[in-house]
């Protein structure tokens, strides 16, 4: 058997047995040009460098699964360092029904187009750079689809709009559970892996579980999402799909009514945004998870019912500083079983002891507590919302971090909650400011640049809601974040 490949406009035969592998030695190097079609019964092994035109094509058609691999000693000690790709291919072709396997970090600048079966990334990370056509041709009941195993992670790049990841666990269909990610800020790159179970703890440099599982009241999977540049406060939405054959026995009975996504950080799950699911095995649910720590780098999300006791629904509850003081401000609607909310802090996101209670009014309201942090020195604070009915039953919401900077004393932001305009008196220093009004999902409203002591931006045309005030100090790009009611 013999096959043909065509290297810019060089054409090479190379004599190959079946289920032949196409290797690349160690400091050998690959090219092909943008006419390049290579067709491969067998496996990529480089241990080199593979480095195809983007719009070529690598045609997978063997019998069993096929490898992109390395051996090792050479690139396989580089699987996990993003910026070393030893395989860099233009379209890719899967004609494989047992499908391939990804073992080292590979990236694809055309499309990944699936004709039969499941792309397994097992090891490292196998990167769509392509914005407009990552891959085509998924269809979860024929198992054409990627699956992350090991600690295999699927990359997308520059998503700012919503972008699929069509991820599962294994090749069957109960085992696709897509999640899809939407990000307002400046277009990211963004990975994500799947697996099995909740488990107690994970490991922040490379996603893997730590300890015993823990899927009580859970869909029994976790999504690792992996950003590539984070700061802490910022925020990204994603929708988790899952099936009825991946939920805990305790969550589905909870399905129908409240579940929350669940973002986990250092040894305990928080609730993000509240549901209920939609659809019908599968079942979706969509919300805002934010990061508490950028140094975080794999960031575990899953559905829960951990969240589930009260129906109050649309609770909105932010906090911001202003000198010594944190002001915590929420809003209901539709809230009948609330009958009061007790307001509590911690230092660490998991201790947290509860300063004082305000009395729920039954209906739409919105509700503000100020805590006096007095000769308190933390360097970032925690504050959370005890939900409780008078019967014994309670819940809480979502964890709010506020985080004292430099700007942050030299800033007072005030009616708040306001109807008509929002004030800025700047202290100690008059100008040289970026005023910048988010809503929840970081679209920018309002943003100015302030040049006197005092800025009046005006709220005529605002929803009511919850939102975000950023004030940059220009000359030294310090930071202070206000968040703001508005009640019109």
């Amino acid at each position: 058997m013999r096959y043909l490949l065509l290297l810019a406009s060089v054409i090479i035969t190379v004599p190959v047995m079946s289920q032949a592998s196409l290797i690349v030695g160690s400091g050998a190097y690959l090219s092909g040009g943008g006419n390049a079609y290579l067709v491969l019964a067998g496996n990529i092994r480089s241990d080199g460098t593979v480095n195809l035109a983007s719009s070529s094509t690598t045609n997978f058609n063997g019998s069993s699964q096929q490898r992109i691999t390395c051996i090792a000693g050479s690139g396989c000690t580089s699987i996990y360092n993003s910026s070393v790709y030893p395989v860099s291919l233009g379209n890719v072709l899967q004609n494989n029904s047992n499908g391939i396997a990804v073992e080292v970090n590979t990236t694809v600048a055309g499309t990944h187009t699936f004709s039969s079966g499941t792309a397994e990334i097992k090891e490292g990370i196998y990167w769509l750079t392509n914005t407009s056509t990552p891959y085509s041709g998924i269809n979860a009941p024929t198992g054409r689809f990627f699956t992350t195993t090991g600690r295999g992670l699927l990359k997308q790049s520059g998503i700012g709009s919503t972008r699929v990841f069509p991820v599962g666990t294994s090749g069957t269909n109960t085992q696709y559970t897509p999640a899809s990610v939407s990000y307002s800020g400046t277009a990211d790159n963004f990975g994500i892996r799947v697996m099995d179970n909740i488990y107690y703890d994970y490991n922040a440099a490379n996603g893997d579980p730590i300890g015993t599982t823990t899927n009580f009241n859970f869909v029994e999977k976790t999504w690792i999402v992996k950003k590539d540049n984070r700061v802490t406060g910022d925020q990204f939405t994603v929708t988790l799909q899952w099936n009825a054959a991946n939920e805990n026995a305790a969550f589905a009975t909870h399905r129908s009514t409240d579940v929350t996504i669940g973002r986990h950080h250092d040894a305990t799950w928080f609730p993000q945004a509240q549901g209920p699911a939609s659809g019908s095995n599968p079942y979706t649910l969509s919300g805002t998870v934010t990061y508490d720590a950028a140094t975080y780098e794999y960031y575990p999300v899953s559905a829960t019912a951990i969240n589930t006791v009260l129906a109050t629904t649309a609770l909105q509850f932010t906090g911001s500083l202003s000198g010594n003081k944190v002001s915590l401000v929420w809003s209901t609607t539709a809230d009948t079983k609330t009958t009061s909310f007790h307001v509590q802090r911690s230092t660490n996101g998991i201790d947290f002891f509860t300063m004082g209670s305000v009395t729920a009014t039954g209906a739409t309201g919105y509700y503000s507590y100020t805590d006096n942090l007095g000769s308190n020195t933390a360097p970032l604070l925690y504050y959370r919302l005890q939900l409780s009915d008078g019967q014994g039953n309670s819940t809480f919401s979502k964890i709010v971090a506020v985080k004292p900077g430099p700007v942050n004393g030299n800033v007072i932001v005030y009616p708040n909650p306001t109807s008509s305009y929002i004030r800025l008196k700047f202290k100690n220093v008059a100008g040289n400011y970026q005023v910048t009004l988010t809503d929840i999902s970081g679209r920018i409203l309002r943003t100015a640049t302030v040049n006197n002591a005092d800025y009046f931006m005006p709220c005529a045309g605002i929803p009511a809601g919850n939102y975000l005030v950023t004030v940059t100090q220009l000359n030294t790009k310090s930071q202070s974040y206000h968040y703001v009611c508005i009640t019109q």
